[in-house]
């Protein structure tokens, strides 16, 4: 997907070969089956998803190469398909897309195979009358590159007067959402902005194609089922208030530097019992306190 390091034996040297997210700098670039992506592949794409680089320093090469490019990633769910006793569906996403990973996602779209006599009758029909055309595509895929290449080149102007509409989303959408709300979120909105405007080959960015960002995410959000709470989880592991309970733990063990009682620590924390415990959970599970039989606990790092 990046880039390699090979051995070019007639040379005698080591070459740089750019992957697909390099040769499609400045472009798009469809990734299908990402669910089946290596963990280490993931961990790879956080730089061109965040910094639009590809960093190599590997044999003799040192390099940084362009990856300015729009990635569309394509999965499944972690069970293949939707289900319907889990409303939240950000829940059903693979196992192996890691949340810092989901973050860098300007949309993510859930796409329901749901049963419509009616629609299913519709799609039947299109398959097989498109596999009796000799060419099934509604665009002549030359046409179609050539005009994708045309608008990539467009520069619409983004007036400052949309500044505060997207601005005014952003807080309400905080509000609702809290810390799960970023500025990723915001650039993202203005980048489908810029986006919309160049797709209607505007030269400049209209109230009208603001709108259609900040309407296209709201609806990706609200389909989604999204529980603030159990995304909160998701993404960070812990919760919120599991977060303060875990900070506040680590304080009190770090400033005691010795073995404190279960109930005490509690007591002390402020913490309910729920949280406490969760919090205890995940300390211990990462190693960071170790609990006697006695029921004491004791900071480790």
């Amino acid at each position: 997907l990046l880039a390699a390091v090979t051995r070019n034996e007639f040379l005698k040297e080591w070459v740089l070969d750019g992957g697909k997210i390099v040769g499609a700098n400045k472009g798009l670039c469809i990734v299908d089956e990402a669910d089946k992506i290596k963990k280490e592949d993931i961990l790879s794409l956080h730089e061109p998803l965040e910094q639009a680089t590809v960093s190599i320093d590997k044999a003799t090469i040192k390099a940084k190469l362009p990856a300015d490019t729009a990635v569309l990633f394509l999965g499944n769910p972690e069970y293949g398909n939707w289900s319907t006793v889990e409303p939240n569906l950000l829940l059903q996403f693979p196992k192996s897309l890691p949340p810092a990973f989901l973050q860098r996602m300007d949309f993510i779209f859930a796409i329901e195979d749901k049963v419509d006599a009616k629609k299913d009758e519709q799609m039947a029909q299109k398959n097989l009358s498109r596999l009796k055309q000799k060419n099934p595509c509604m665009f002549d895929v030359k046409t179609l590159r050539r005009f994708i290449s045309y608008i990539s080149q467009c520069k619409p102007e983004f007036p400052e007067e949309h500044s505060e509409q997207l601005i005014k989303y952003y807080v309400d959408m905080r509000q609702k959402f809290n810390t799960l709300i970023s500025l990723r979120f915001l650039e993202g909105i203005k980048r489908l902005s810029y986006a919309r405007a160049k797709w209607e080959l505007s030269e400049k960015v209209l109230k009208r194609h603001v709108q259609f960002a900040i309407d296209l995410q709201t609806r990706v959000l609200f389909n989604l089922n999204i529980n603030p709470a159990e995304l909160e989880k998701l993404l960070y592991s812990t919760s919120f208030v599991e977060r303060n309970a875990i900070e506040t733990i680590k304080k009190i063990l770090k400033e005691a530097d010795k073995p404190i009682e279960l109930e005490e620590l509690k007591k002390t924390s402020g913490s309910e019992q729920k949280e406490f415990d969760e919090a205890i959970e995940y300390l211990k599970k990462n190693r960071f306190v170790m609990e006697s039989k006695s029921g004491y606990v004791q900071w480790l790092k």
